[in-house]
C-alpha cells in the first residue's frame, strides 16, 4: 500500500467520525428539532462513508454496512415530551364565519316562574355571552322588562352561586346582569354576597389565592349594583365597603360606582370613609365619558399623575447592570487556567 493511499484512507476515517460525532452531540444539545430538519454537518456523512468504504474496498475490506438514519422523534430527549396531536375531529366554521350568521338584535327574554324562569335566565346569558356591542341595548330593554319578576333574580342568584367556581367568568356575567335588574330581591342577595369572606384554606397559585381573587371580583360587581339601585339602604352597603371592606379591589370600584351614581355629593360624603392612602382614589379618571373627544382621557390622565406623583408607574424599561469580572485565582504557572 503506498503512502498516498494511507493519507486517503487516514483522513476519510478522520472525516467520517467527526461528522457522526457532530450528529450525536446536536441530538444531545436539543439541535435537532421535531421538524427533523437536518443537522449542520449531516449533509457530509453520506459521502465520508462512500469515501471509506471505497477505501476498503480497495483494500479488499469489504464494506461496512450502512447505519440506519436516526430519528430526532425518537431519541431521548426534548422531543418525545411533545407528541403530535391526536384531534380526530374536523375543525370548526372560521370565527368571520360565525359572526356573518349570528342573528342581530334577537334577545330571549327573561320571564316565567319555576323552571321557565330558571331557563330563560340561562337562555339570557348565553345570548349576553356571545352578543355584540351593538346589541347592548337591546338586551337592557329585557332586562328592564323582567325588573318586578322575582323568580328571575333568584333564578340569577342561584346561576351566581353554581357557576362561582366552576365558571368564574359566567358568574360575573350573572351578577352583571342581576345589578342592571335593579330588583329589591337582587340587591339583597348583592349585599348578602358582598359580606362573604374568602375561605382560609384558599388555594395559592403563582402567588395568588384563587378564591379570593374571583370572590373580590364577583364582590365589585355586587358594588356596582347595589349603588345602580341609588337608594339609602344600598347606598350604606356601597359607603360600608369604601371603609371597611378587606379588598382594595372591592374598596376602589365601590368609590367608582358611588362617584358614578352620586356625582354631586359624592366626593363629600366619600372623604369622611375613605383611607388616607386610598384617597387619590376620588380623582381617579374614568376611561371613557359619554362626552369624550379624541385625546381627553390622555389629558385627564397626565393631569391625575402630576397632582399624584407617587402613583406614576416606573420605567419598564429594565437597566441590566453587569459585575465586573473576577480574575481567576492563580494555579502557580505561567499556563493559562484549566477550564
Amino acid at each position: 500500500m503506498s503512502k498516498n493511499d494511507l493519507v486517503h484512507r487516514g483522513l476519510a476515517r478522520h472525516r467520517g467520525r467527526l461528522a457522526r460525532a457532530t450528529v450525536a452531540l446536536a441530538l444531545l444539545a436539543g439541535a435537532a428539532s421535531c421538524d427533523q430538519a437536518p443537522v449542520p454537518g449531516s449533509e457530509d456523512l453520506g459521502v465520508n462513508q462512500s469515501a471509506l468504504s471505497e477505501s476498503r474496498s480497495k483494500e479488499g475490506g469489504g464494506t461496512r454496512p450502512a447505519q440506519p438514519p436516526i430519528d430526532p422523534l425518537s431519541f431521548p430527549g426534548r422531543c418525545e415530551a411533545i407528541p403530535p396531536p391526536k384531534a380526530t375531529e374536523a375543525p370548526g366554521p372560521l370565527p368571520s364565519v360565525l359572526i356573518a350568521q349570528h342573528p342581530l338584535h334577537q334577545p330571549p327574554s327573561l320571564e316565567g316562574h319555576g323552571r321557565a324562569a330558571v331557563e330563560s335566565v340561562r337562555a339570557f346569558l348565553a345570548w349576553a355571552a356571545g352578543s355584540f356591542p351593538a346589541e347592548r341595548e337591546d338586551g337592557r330593554r329585557v332586562i328592564t322588562a323582567a325588573r318586578d319578576n322575582n323568580e328571575v333574580a333568584r333564578a340569577l342568584a342561584s346561576e351566581i352561586e353554581d357557576r362561582m367556581s366552576l365558571d368564574p367568568t359566567s358568574a360575573l356575567l350573572a351578577a352583571s346582569v342581576l345589578g342592571e335588574l335593579r330588583s329589591h330581591t337582587g340587591a339583597r342577595y348583592l349585599a348578602s354576597l358582598l359580606k362573604r369572606r374568602a375561605p382560609q384554606d384558599d388555594q395559592l397559585i403563582d402567588g395568588e389565592r384563587v378564591a379570593a381573587h374571583s370572590l373580590a371580583q364577583l364582590q365589585a360587581k355586587a358594588v356596582d349594583g347595589l349603588a345602580y339601585m341609588r337608594d339609602d339602604e344600598c347606598d350604606r352597603a356601597v359607603l360600608d365597603a369604601v371603609g371597611r371592606h378587606p379588598s382594595r379591589v372591592v374598596r376602589a370600584e365601590a368609590v367608582r360606582a358611588f362617584l358614578f351614581n352620586n356625582p354631586e355629593h359624592g366626593q363629600h360624603i366619600l372623604s369622611r370613609l375613605i383611607r388616607p392612602d386610598e384617597r387619590p382614589l376620588l380623582q381617579r379618571v374614568e376611561h371613557v365619558l359619554p362626552t369624550d373627544r379624541p385625546g381627553d382621557f390622555n389629558k385627564r390622565l397626565a393631569a391625575f399623575l402630576a397632582t399624584n406623583p407617587q402613583l406614576v408607574p416606573p420605567d419598564p424599561r429594565r437597566k441590566l447592570t453587569c459585575a465586573p469580572a473576577t480574575p481567576p485565582p492563580s494555579n502557580g504557572t505561567d499556563a493559562p487556567p484549566i477550564e
